[in-house]
């Protein structure tokens, strides 16, 4: 099935195990996905700039990212994930200057691993699509629906405003909420996870939803602002992974010519990270904690529960679902053999004038 299709419902039905067995409601894991070699992603970049103040002369930036969110070759889907799991996702994907469309720096640098990405640099993304008109609405679902049949849903949803554009390959934004690093995973606020997203124009695509403003660039309006009442174990439809990749370019105020960087050390530069945090501060790690232990089991406790809800919607007669064959309950390959044993705000501090600003002045915010 090629990448671009999204199952009808025909093509994941129950697979009976049994005579009686009411099936399975189990999705692979994104991590399951991602070594199976059944991951699908490109990059484009993007152009960040920051100003201490609007007399200072801008850092620039510019960061590789998913032009859209991470697809299933097998399903078409765009994977939900955990926290936990895109911070192993991001541990397998290697990369090099050379898989980085229009790099046009040395070539000459050793793979390293992406980086889960901030909640600036998804705005900037948003902001991005929305110059080139290929921003679309979110597509909120019942979670407490299947994981499948709402993620089944939304995918066919999305892709329906995305041929409407009528651009080959169009920015994708906001195909869901990410995962994001944000000082509120290390400031001491208890924040097992921070998700984020779901940009909405709001003078363009009305949502029966509040908004809003608070977003890690001014004058932005979403659905999702960086929040953290989730752990690193949560699972849900709307999540859904997009990676930010280890090589970036930045230029310096009267540097010229920008040169080449690791991403990773932007995030943690007291003197750049003004390009990716949202507070301008530098971030304490660039990895997302977690205990596989306990992931790994709140995982099994979480598709335990999804099968009472299919068995549920089986009683009362309400069909057949987009639903798969639970796998042999062994353990998970993206967790190490001791899990599989196992069985609104960011730091307080004044906003710094913000580069993204002349996008939005003028335009009312809700």
């Amino acid at each position: 099935m090629p990448p671009s299709a999204i199952p009808d419902g025909s093509e994941l039905e129950i697979e009976e195990q049994e005579a009686g067995d009411p099936g399975s409601v189990v999705m692979r894991s994104v991590v399951d996905v991602v070594d199976a070699g059944d991951a699908v992603f490109a990059w484009r970049p993007i152009r960040v700039t920051f100003q201490r103040s609007p007399s200072a002369e801008p850092l620039v930036g510019t960061f590789w990212v998913f032009v859209d969110a991470l697809k299933d070759r097998v399903t078409g889907l765009r994977w939900p994930c955990s926290a936990a799991e895109t911070q192993m996702v991001a541990d397998k994907i290697l990369v090099t200057p050379r898989d980085l469309p229009h790099w046009w720096g040395p070539l000459h640098a050793e793979p390293l691993p992406c980086l889960m990405m901030t909640t600036r640099l998804m705005c900037a993304r948003w902001l991005h699509a929305r110059q080139t008109r290929e921003i679309i609405a979110p597509h909120p679902e019942p979670t407490t629906d299947l994981l499948l049949a709402a993620s089944t849903r939304m995918n066919r949803a999305i892709d329906a405003d995305l041929a409407r554009l009528g651009t080959q390959t169009p920015w994708v934004a906001d195909p869901g909420k990410i995962w994001a690093l944000h000082h509120r995973l290390f400031d001491g606020t208890s924040a097992g996870a921070v998700n984020y997203g779901w940009h909405v124009d709001p003078f363009v695509t009305p949502v029966p939803l509040q908004l809003s403003s608070n977003a890690a660039i001014p004058g932005v309006s979403l659905i999702q602002s960086a929040g953290g009442k989730h752990g690193a174990d949560h699972l849900d439809y709307s999540q859904i992974l997009m990676l930010v990749a280890p090589w970036c370019m930045v230029a310096r105020p009267g540097q010229g010519a920008p040169e080449p960087m690791r991403t990773a050390d932007v995030y943690r530069s007291a003197e750049l990270a003004g390009l990716v945090t949202d507070n301008a501060r530098p971030l304490p790690s660039v990895r997302q904690p977690f205990d596989a232990a306990s992931v790994w089991a709140a995982r099994r406790a979480f598709w335990d529960e999804q099968q009472r809800i299919h068995e549920g919607q089986q009683r009362r007669r309400l069909g057949r679902l987009d639903v798969r064959r639970r796998p042999e309950d062994t353990g998970h390959a993206g967790f190490d053999g001791e899990a599989r044993r196992a069985s609104r705000r960011a730091i307080a501090g004044p906003r710094s004038h913000d580069p993204f600003a002349p996008l939005t002045r003028g335009r009312r915010v809700s």
